[in-house]
């Protein structure tokens, strides 16, 4: 498991993966917040926005994945309360897909300390899992 990542505000971005590629390729990469129902939801109804993915092309450059599929770059991004699955065809060798989500405060009075586990599972084009890493969410 990686070093946990801190959500100092809910309802503001936090990077939960950086996936760096080595030559041109398709990614496919799913992101489980199933686990994060104590600290909210994820749901582009309830938080506007509610995930974002960024390419950071070699030179440094950003493509907003999810604005127009910006620089010639094709897929989609689908978004639910549970996990979102991002696909990025031909994303270009050394660079980074950065997916950043948005938390939906729960309606708890005190979310102060709550922690939770998001998984991303590199899938292929069948939804199989090619590999998995997790990292912890915590509210400070």
């Amino acid at each position: 498991m990686r070093k946990d990542k801190t959500v100092v505000n809910p309802g503001q971005y936090i990077a939960v993966s950086n996936i760096m590629t080595l030559s041109t390729q398709d990614v496919r990469v799913l992101e489980d917040f199933s686990g994060c129902a104590d600290i909210g939801t994820v749901n582009p109804f309830k938080v506007p926005g509610g995930a974002q993915v960024v390419l950071i092309d070699e030179n440094g450059d950003v493509h907003d994945i999810d604005d127009d599929l910006a620089a010639g770059i094709g897929g989609f991004i689908e978004l639910t309360e549970a996990d979102a699955l991002i696909y990025v065809e031909d994303a270009p060798a050394n660079s980074t897909l950065r997916v950043m989500v948005k938390f939906q405060p729960s309606e708890a009075l005190d979310i102060i300390g709550l922690s939770c586990i998001n998984h991303e599972i590199l899938v292929d084009a069948e939804g199989n899992e090619i590999r998995r890493a997790s990292a912890g969410l915590v509210i400070e």
